[in-house]
């Protein structure tokens, strides 16, 4: 069953309400609201980085696996030695076919980055962790904490979910190609 598809007025509605939601708990708020919609918020990203992670692992591993066995494959097909006649034709299309695969494979591998992308998420859903740990440890005592530490904690959550990761990956290729520097010029 797939989800409705939602009309641009709607998903406008639906932003707008969401925007009023933030602003009600952030300006109406008591600090106990806030705090709840940190852990909450904190809780609800774990979550989601735990099943990106595990999802990247698994895609990881099996393309990582296919290809080996695919290679141990074609060597042993190109290794055989067998008495028919045409075998040694059949065997020669048959690793080639098995090697386009494993460099297909390969390609996918290399442009999707999974490796990579698993250690980054792995990294965020640790700091994730520590920082959930951390917040709840200075609740421990019920005393509520002050405005300055909520948005600190907001702010180091929102480090964490890498949003700046993309523009500092942008800026870094801007550098390597030289586009920026001739910005700055």
């Amino acid at each position: 069953m797939s989800k409705p598809n939602r009309s641009g007025d709607d998903q406008q509605e639906l932003e707008r309400k969401v925007r009023e939601f933030y602003d009600d708990i952030l300006d109406k708020g008591t600090d106990i609201d806030r705090r709840k919609y940190l852990m909450a918020l904190i809780n609800f990203k774990i979550e989601k980085v735990r099943s990106k992670n595990a999802r990247a692992t698994r895609i990881d591993y099996w393309l990582k696996i296919s290809i080996l066995l695919l290679a141990a494959l074609s060597t042993i097909i190109l290794g055989l030695k067998l008495s028919p006649d045409d075998w040694s034709m059949h065997s020669a299309n048959l690793a080639l076919i098995i090697t386009s695969v494993i460099t297909f494979l390969s390609g996918l591998s290399a442009f999707w980055d999974i490796e990579n992308y698993r250690m980054r998420t792995k990294i965020m859903y640790n700091k994730l962790k520590e920082l959930r740990y951390e917040f709840a440890f200075l609740h421990l005592d019920e005393q509520a904490p002050e405005e300055d530490y909520l948005r600190q904690t907001m702010k180091a959550f929102l480090n964490i979910i890498g949003d700046g990761y993309w523009e500092r990956r942008y800026l870094q290729r801007l550098d390597e190609s030289g586009t920026r520097k001739e910005e700055k010029e």
